[in-house]
């Protein structure tokens, strides 16, 4: 699997691009979607994957899904924002915004398998009430779940300090090591976030 990082949009979201042999997977498109169309390289566009409903992580979708036919994944919890200006964060972006359709929704523990590429969906509501991890060989796509030392705002629609505190509890609970490709900042692993991430210290009291 080759992954590929775009930094795209006012906010300088992190839109990759999963590719194994001729099959490809999107995450995340924000931005021009011609410039993500062009970083797959003649591989066939099998899905496009949503982590969360927020316009940052979502503007290029419904053009990407144009230009490739391939089908765009969300969870179900986060439909309404694809549709919704305000509840999307769309209404302070300077991008022109586009209702966008999901064609899958998801609900969370699927395997979702696309040539040789297998995506295992982790539902981790916090940031966003929809909001998931794909888990792909030993990378996890966290979208605004976690970054390198943070984790995502909860003050927008659906955001709930609360419930994120139960979906980082799950994220500790994953065994072994992995790469963090977060949906804003740099790479990092999942061991380096258990043991330095103040949000996943077993002490932590931020959410009291």
């Amino acid at each position: 699997m080759k992954i590929k990082k775009l930094i795209m949009g006012v906010f300088q979201t992190n839109t990759y691009t999963a590719i194994s042999g001729e099959t490809a997977v999107v995450i995340d498109p924000c931005g021009d979607a011609q410039s993500i169309f062009e970083q797959l390289q003649g591989a066939k566009l099998a899905a496009i994957l949503l982590t969360h409903g927020h316009f940052d992580h979502t503007s290029a979708a419904a053009e990407l899904a144009r230009l490739t036919d391939a089908k765009i994944y969300i969870h179900s919890a986060d439909e309404d924002l694809l549709s919704d200006k305000k509840k999307s964060f769309a209404s302070i972006m300077p991008e022109e915004f586009c209702v966008t359709t999901a064609d899958v929704l998801l609900k969370g523990g699927e395997v979702l398998d696309f040539g040789d590429l297998s995506f295992r969906v982790l539902h981790t509501p916090g940031h966003s009430p929809g909001s998931v991890l794909y888990i792909v060989d030993d990378v996890i796509f966290a979208g605004d779940t976690l970054f390198a030392g943070s984790v995502g705002r909860t003050d927008g629609y659906g955001g709930c300090s609360a419930t994120q505190a139960k979906s980082l509890e799950a994220i500790k609970a994953i065994v072994g090591d992995y790469a963090v490709l977060a949906g804003h900042g740099p790479q990092t692993t999942l061991e380096a976030e258990k043991r330095t991430n103040p949000y996943l210290a077993d002490e932590a009291d931020f959410w009291q």
